[in-house]
């Protein structure tokens, strides 16, 4: 009985006296951990914002740089990009690529045909494990006949010198 009321007097503690408030965009909200504890008991949030900094500040030239009739998508998964077999999903083929997703693809506005992957390579792909992540990428990529353009992460980009370089690899769609 003594435990219970422990655990009770605890409960309380948690929930009710050490709730402190946050400010997120001007909306006063409970930190993550008191949610958890107090209204929700999914293990999920919200991100909030779909991109990094680093990738909406390139989002936002690359959305300069392109024609009218090309669109970009974000964050797509791979196996989106790519068909499979059946034979290359029960050998693991499939599981390979349902995993991982690609920052950017421009695609046609009209029809959706993939014009172009683009990664945007922050420090993180220097690591070992991301180096073997890319190659397999781009392997995969290549073999499904689709192009892809590594850009280094900067500080800032030229939407003159994007234009070039995707001028440079689709100029059929600048034409």
């Amino acid at each position: 009985m003594l435990f219970i009321f422990i655990s009770y007097l605890a409960w309380l503690l948690i929930v009710r006296g050490f709730k402190r408030k946050i400010t997120i965009l001007g909306l006063e909200q409970e930190p993550e951990e008191m949610q958890a504890v107090s209204e929700n008991p999914s293990p999920y949030r919200s991100s909030h914002f779909l991109l990094t900094k680093a990738e909406r500040h390139f989002y936002t030239v690359l959305r300069k740089s392109i024609p009218a009739n090309v669109s970009v998508s974000m964050k797509v998964r791979l196996a989106d990009l790519v068909r499979c077999s059946a034979w290359g999903w029960r050998t693991g083929w499939g599981n390979k690529v349902s995993q991982k997703h690609v920052d950017f693809v421009l695609y046609n506005s009209i029809n959706s045909y993939i014009l172009l992957v683009i990664e945007l390579d922050d420090s993180s792909h220097d690591l070992p494990e991301r180096k073997l992540r890319d190659k397999l990428v781009d392997d995969v990529l290549k073999s499904a006949g689709i192009g892809i353009l590594h850009v280094t992460c900067k500080s800032t980009y030229n939407v003159n010198e994007l234009n070039v370089k995707l001028l440079s690899i689709m100029p059929s769609v600048y034409s």
